[in-house]
Protein backbone atom coordinates (compact mmCIF):
# COMPACT_ATOMS: atom_id res chain seq x y z
CA UNK A 1 0.00 0.00 0.00
CA UNK A 2 0.97 3.71 -0.95
CA UNK A 3 0.98 5.33 2.73
CA UNK A 4 0.68 8.62 0.94
CA UNK A 5 -2.63 7.82 -1.02
CA UNK A 6 -4.51 6.55 1.60
CA UNK A 7 -3.28 9.73 4.13
CA UNK A 8 -4.12 12.19 1.09
CA UNK A 9 -7.41 10.66 0.67
CA UNK A 10 -8.01 10.35 4.56
CA UNK A 11 -6.81 14.66 4.56
CA UNK A 12 -8.99 15.42 1.87
CA UNK A 13 -12.13 13.08 3.92
CA UNK A 14 -11.24 15.21 6.70
CA UNK A 15 -10.93 18.44 4.48
CA UNK A 16 -14.79 17.77 2.88
CA UNK A 17 -16.27 17.29 6.31
CA UNK A 18 -14.83 20.50 7.71
CA UNK A 19 -15.84 22.44 4.76
CA UNK A 20 -19.35 20.92 5.25
CA UNK A 21 -19.32 22.11 8.87
CA UNK A 22 -17.83 25.79 7.82
CA UNK A 23 -20.48 26.15 4.98
CA UNK A 24 -17.96 26.25 2.10
CA UNK A 25 -15.34 28.57 3.99
CA UNK A 26 -11.97 27.55 2.68
CA UNK A 27 -10.16 29.99 4.72
CA UNK A 28 -7.18 27.59 6.95
CA UNK A 29 -8.31 28.67 10.32
CA UNK A 30 -12.39 27.82 9.40
CA UNK A 31 -11.26 24.73 8.32
CA UNK A 32 -8.77 23.76 11.27
CA UNK A 33 -11.71 24.87 14.14
CA UNK A 34 -14.03 22.36 12.16
CA UNK A 35 -11.89 19.63 12.11
CA UNK A 36 -11.10 20.23 15.52
CA UNK A 37 -14.67 20.12 16.64
CA UNK A 38 -15.18 17.72 14.73
CA UNK A 39 -13.38 15.19 16.50
CA UNK A 40 -14.09 16.73 19.34
CA UNK A 41 -10.21 17.81 20.54
CA UNK A 42 -9.62 20.92 22.12
CA UNK A 43 -6.41 24.04 21.90
CA UNK A 44 -4.47 24.67 24.98
CA UNK A 45 -1.79 27.25 24.85
CA UNK A 46 1.09 27.22 26.35
CA UNK A 47 4.51 29.73 26.98
CA UNK A 48 7.06 28.47 24.92
CA UNK A 49 9.91 26.40 27.24
CA UNK A 50 7.05 25.89 30.13
CA UNK A 51 6.21 22.52 29.64
CA UNK A 52 8.46 21.51 26.75
CA UNK A 53 11.42 22.62 25.12
CA UNK A 54 11.44 26.10 23.37
CA UNK A 55 12.00 24.58 20.22
CA UNK A 56 8.17 22.46 20.12
CA UNK A 57 5.90 24.56 18.98
CA UNK A 58 3.16 22.02 19.50
CA UNK A 59 2.01 19.03 20.60
CA UNK A 60 -0.67 16.26 20.61
CA UNK A 61 -1.61 14.82 23.89
CA UNK A 62 -4.09 11.89 22.62
CA UNK A 63 -5.62 10.90 25.96
CA UNK A 64 -6.54 14.20 27.12
CA UNK A 65 -7.65 14.95 23.13
CA UNK A 66 -5.75 18.28 23.76
CA UNK A 67 -3.99 19.92 20.91
CA UNK A 68 -0.95 21.83 22.66
CA UNK A 69 0.04 25.29 20.60
CA UNK A 70 3.46 27.49 21.61
CA UNK A 71 1.94 31.05 22.16
CA UNK A 72 3.60 34.07 19.81
CA UNK A 73 3.52 32.00 16.55
CA UNK A 74 3.32 34.11 13.51
CA UNK A 75 -0.96 32.95 12.54
CA UNK A 76 0.00 31.25 9.39
CA UNK A 77 2.38 28.96 11.37
CA UNK A 78 0.20 28.42 14.05
CA UNK A 79 -2.74 27.16 11.85
CA UNK A 80 -0.33 24.46 9.75
CA UNK A 81 1.04 23.41 13.34
CA UNK A 82 -2.84 22.39 14.22
CA UNK A 83 -3.34 20.13 11.20
CA UNK A 84 -0.18 18.96 11.72
CA UNK A 85 -1.45 17.59 15.24
CA UNK A 86 -4.58 16.63 13.68
CA UNK A 87 -2.67 14.46 11.32
CA UNK A 88 -1.63 12.39 13.47
CA UNK A 89 -4.62 12.24 15.97
CA UNK A 90 -6.38 10.97 12.57
CA UNK A 91 -3.22 8.79 11.36
CA UNK A 92 -1.59 7.17 13.90
CA UNK A 93 -2.11 6.02 17.76
CA UNK A 94 0.85 7.40 19.46
CA UNK A 95 -0.16 8.55 22.92
CA UNK A 96 2.07 12.28 22.24
CA UNK A 97 4.05 13.88 19.67
CA UNK A 98 5.52 16.90 18.80
CA UNK A 99 5.97 19.59 16.26
CA UNK A 100 9.86 21.03 15.94
CA UNK A 101 10.25 22.12 12.38
CA UNK A 102 9.50 25.78 11.47
CA UNK A 103 7.12 26.11 8.83
CA UNK A 104 9.17 25.66 5.50
CA UNK A 105 9.17 22.41 6.40
CA UNK A 106 5.28 21.71 7.11
CA UNK A 107 3.19 20.55 4.40
CA UNK A 108 6.13 17.72 3.60
CA UNK A 109 8.61 18.34 0.99
CA UNK A 110 7.28 17.82 -3.02
CA UNK A 111 9.49 14.84 -3.81
CA UNK A 112 11.60 14.00 -1.23
CA UNK A 113 8.71 13.02 1.55
CA UNK A 114 7.50 10.70 -1.35
CA UNK A 115 6.94 6.88 -1.42
CA UNK A 116 10.54 6.62 -3.48
CA UNK A 117 12.54 7.76 -0.09
CA UNK A 118 10.31 6.46 2.54
CA UNK A 119 12.08 3.05 3.25
CA UNK A 120 15.19 5.79 4.51
CA UNK A 121 13.24 7.28 7.47
CA UNK A 122 12.99 6.46 10.93
CA UNK A 123 9.27 5.27 12.44
CA UNK A 124 9.02 8.76 14.34
CA UNK A 125 10.47 10.30 10.90
CA UNK A 126 7.62 8.96 8.88
CA UNK A 127 4.92 9.44 11.03
CA UNK A 128 6.17 13.58 10.83
CA UNK A 129 6.26 13.41 7.05
CA UNK A 130 2.70 11.70 7.04
CA UNK A 131 0.86 14.67 9.22
CA UNK A 132 3.17 17.11 6.97
CA UNK A 133 1.39 15.44 3.85
CA UNK A 134 -2.05 15.25 6.03
CA UNK A 135 -2.03 19.25 6.87
CA UNK A 136 -1.03 20.32 3.07
CA UNK A 137 -3.52 18.41 1.65
CA UNK A 138 -6.28 19.46 4.17
CA UNK A 139 -5.86 22.80 3.54
CA UNK A 140 -4.95 22.66 -0.56
CA UNK A 141 -6.98 19.20 -1.59
CA UNK A 142 -4.70 18.46 -5.18
CA UNK A 143 -7.39 18.40 -7.39
CA UNK A 144 -9.09 21.16 -6.68
CA UNK A 145 -5.70 23.07 -6.23
CA UNK A 146 -5.12 22.19 -9.80
CA UNK A 147 -8.79 23.20 -10.89
CA UNK A 148 -7.81 26.38 -9.24
CA UNK A 149 -4.69 27.04 -11.07
CA UNK A 150 -5.88 25.66 -14.73
CA UNK A 151 -9.58 27.11 -14.40
CA UNK A 152 -9.07 30.64 -12.82
CA UNK A 153 -5.42 30.99 -12.96
CA UNK A 154 -4.88 31.85 -9.77
CA UNK A 155 -1.18 31.53 -8.23
CA UNK A 156 0.52 30.03 -5.17
CA UNK A 157 1.01 33.54 -3.63
CA UNK A 158 -2.29 34.96 -4.54
CA UNK A 159 -4.29 31.38 -2.85
CA UNK A 160 -1.78 31.60 0.09
CA UNK A 161 -3.05 35.05 1.07
CA UNK A 162 -6.89 34.25 0.46
CA UNK A 163 -6.87 30.80 2.43
CA UNK A 164 -4.51 32.49 5.70
CA UNK A 165 -1.18 29.46 4.81
CA UNK A 166 2.45 30.09 4.37
CA UNK A 167 2.84 30.92 1.02
CA UNK A 168 5.50 27.78 0.79
CA UNK A 169 2.98 25.32 1.64
CA UNK A 170 0.73 26.11 -1.14
CA UNK A 171 3.82 26.04 -3.66
CA UNK A 172 4.32 22.58 -2.16
CA UNK A 173 0.79 21.62 -2.92
CA UNK A 174 0.74 23.71 -5.92
CA UNK A 175 3.64 21.46 -7.50
CA UNK A 176 2.45 18.10 -5.63
CA UNK A 177 -0.77 18.77 -7.33
CA UNK A 178 0.48 18.92 -11.11
CA UNK A 179 3.46 16.31 -10.55
CA UNK A 180 1.31 13.92 -9.41
CA UNK A 181 -2.07 12.28 -11.26
CA UNK A 182 -5.46 13.23 -10.23
CA UNK A 183 -6.38 11.63 -6.87
CA UNK A 184 -9.04 9.34 -7.27
CA UNK A 185 -11.68 7.98 -4.39
CA UNK A 186 -10.45 5.30 -2.60
CA UNK A 187 -11.97 1.67 -1.91
CA UNK A 188 -15.54 1.19 -1.54
CA UNK A 189 -17.01 1.29 1.58
CA UNK A 190 -17.39 -1.72 3.65
CA UNK A 191 -20.47 -4.17 2.88
CA UNK A 192 -20.67 -2.57 -0.34
CA UNK A 193 -20.18 -5.57 -2.92
CA UNK A 194 -20.43 -4.45 -6.42
CA UNK A 195 -17.54 -2.99 -7.72
CA UNK A 196 -15.03 -3.69 -4.71
CA UNK A 197 -12.58 -5.73 -6.49
CA UNK A 198 -12.43 -2.95 -8.77
CA UNK A 199 -12.23 -0.22 -7.14
CA UNK A 200 -9.23 -2.17 -5.15
CA UNK A 201 -7.49 -2.89 -8.22
CA UNK A 202 -7.27 0.57 -9.62
CA UNK A 203 -6.40 2.02 -6.11
CA UNK A 204 -3.02 -0.45 -6.23
CA UNK A 205 -2.61 0.91 -9.72
CA UNK A 206 -2.74 4.51 -8.81
CA UNK A 207 -0.29 4.14 -6.07
CA UNK A 208 1.87 2.18 -8.29
CA UNK A 209 1.98 4.96 -10.78
CA UNK A 210 2.73 7.89 -8.03
CA UNK A 211 5.59 5.70 -6.26
CA UNK A 212 6.70 4.82 -9.97
CA UNK A 213 6.76 8.99 -10.73
CA UNK A 214 8.44 10.01 -7.27
CA UNK A 215 11.04 7.69 -7.99
CA UNK A 216 11.56 8.82 -11.35
CA UNK A 217 11.65 12.68 -9.98
CA UNK A 218 14.25 11.51 -7.27
CA UNK A 219 16.48 9.80 -10.12
CA UNK A 220 16.67 12.90 -11.84
CA UNK A 221 17.32 14.76 -8.85
CA UNK A 222 19.99 12.42 -8.34
CA UNK A 223 21.65 12.09 -11.57
CA UNK A 224 21.62 16.09 -12.00
CA UNK A 225 23.50 16.24 -8.71
CA UNK A 226 26.37 13.67 -10.03
CA UNK A 227 26.53 16.10 -13.56
CA UNK A 228 26.58 19.14 -10.92
CA UNK A 229 29.58 17.65 -9.17
CA UNK A 230 31.77 16.36 -12.13
CA UNK A 231 31.23 20.14 -13.53
CA UNK A 232 31.57 22.83 -10.46
CA UNK A 233 30.67 26.05 -11.40
CA UNK A 234 27.73 28.45 -10.94
CA UNK A 235 25.18 26.10 -12.31
CA UNK A 236 26.06 24.16 -9.33
CA UNK A 237 23.09 24.81 -7.32
CA UNK A 238 21.73 22.55 -4.16
CA UNK A 239 18.99 23.44 -2.21
CA UNK A 240 19.17 22.21 1.55
CA UNK A 241 15.66 22.44 2.28
CA UNK A 242 14.44 21.25 -0.82
CA UNK A 243 17.06 19.63 -2.68
CA UNK A 244 15.21 20.11 -6.07
CA UNK A 245 16.22 19.38 -9.37
CA UNK A 246 16.95 22.48 -11.94
CA UNK A 247 13.80 21.37 -14.09
CA UNK A 248 11.87 21.42 -10.79
CA UNK A 249 13.19 24.79 -9.71
CA UNK A 250 12.25 26.37 -12.95
CA UNK A 251 8.87 25.07 -13.31
CA UNK A 252 8.17 26.01 -9.19
CA UNK A 253 9.77 29.47 -10.17
CA UNK A 254 6.94 29.76 -13.28
CA UNK A 255 4.05 28.69 -11.13
CA UNK A 256 4.84 31.33 -8.85
CA UNK A 257 5.15 34.20 -11.76
CA UNK A 258 1.76 33.03 -13.02
CA UNK A 259 3.19 32.35 -16.56
CA UNK A 260 2.81 29.12 -17.11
Amino acid sequence: MDAWIDIRRKAQACHEAALTTVKGDRRARALAEAALQLDDLEIRYYEPGSIVNTGVFGFLDRPSKLVNIAKHQDPHDEVVVIAHEIGHFKLHQDPASEVTVRSDRLGGDIVDSGAGRVEGYSPRERKEIQADVFAGEFFCPSNWLRNEFIQHGKRPSQLAAELGLPPNLVLNQFVRALLLPPLRAGTAAAGSNPGTADCQSRAGRESKDCRNLERRAFARRCRSRDRQDKNPGPQNRTSPAGRRTAVLDSRVNLLEQGRR
